[in-house]
């Protein structure tokens, strides 16, 4: 459990149970909220982000985050990812939508537009891992590598990799599955290609023709 950090008003969430305002959790600044009315039942408890949002949507304050489907909705000047919450019109753009992220793992969505990919997707590799562990369609890394500060402030770092759901390890080094309950971590097979800029098209079914000459 966290400890409540009163740094003024910046957020529209209350607690579920209590209805008490909420406050950042000193552990996890600006991804988790704790309640820090001593008589609540859940005080201290974390809640993230997209769990708090979604109370406020059940009580008719607010509405769903955008759905699925290309173009993505731009807000604040930046087109929102389907997995990226929402609130009052305030993309949360370092978080990510718990349930949203499920569905893409286990139904084999793009974490940008939400629809379903192809047999083979690309994932971007940072260290060890996938980036939100999940893949994208070409057009919508594109889109996600001009307009995302985590991936432009770390390009010359960033790897790719087109793959399909075989390819992939989750958790312990295990093959995946699609009825996963919580996110998993997402990394690739040793030995999968990789290549260190992005590709210019859609990853040919077959393996070959759209990816880009691999990388050292």
């Amino acid at each position: 459990m966290g400890t409540a950090v009163d740094t003024g008003i910046d957020h529209p969430f209350r607690c579920p149970d209590c209805g008490h305002r909420l406050y950042w959790d000193d552990l996890d600044y600006g991804s988790l909220l704790v309640c820090g009315n001593p008589q609540c039942p859940n005080v201290a408890m974390p809640i993230p982000v997209w769990r708090a949002q979604e109370h406020r949507v059940g009580r008719g304050e607010d509405t769903p985050p955008p759905g699925a489907g290309l173009p993505r909705p731009v807000m604040r000047g930046l087109p929102v990812p389907y997995v990226t919450p929402v609130s009052d019109g305030r993309p949360w753009w370092r978080l990510t939508h718990g349930p949203r992220i499920l569905e893409c793992q286990n139904s084999w969505c793009c974490q940008v537009c939400g629809l379903p990919l192809p047999e083979r997707a690309w994932v971007v590799l940072s260290g060890h891992g996938i980036v939100s562990d999940s893949a994208l369609h070409q057009e919508c890394l594109v889109i996600a590598l001009a307009h995302c500060p985590h991936l432009t402030a770390n390009a010359q770092d960033l790897r790719y990799a087109a793959i399909s759901r075989t390819d992939l390890l989750v958790g312990h080094n295990q093959p995946p599955t699609t009825q996963a309950l919580w996110r998993e971590p997402w990394s690739v097979l040793p030995n999968t290609p990789t290549y260190d800029r992005p590709p210019a098209g859609e990853p040919d079914q077959d393996g070959s023709g759209a990816e880009p000459t691999p990388g050292s």
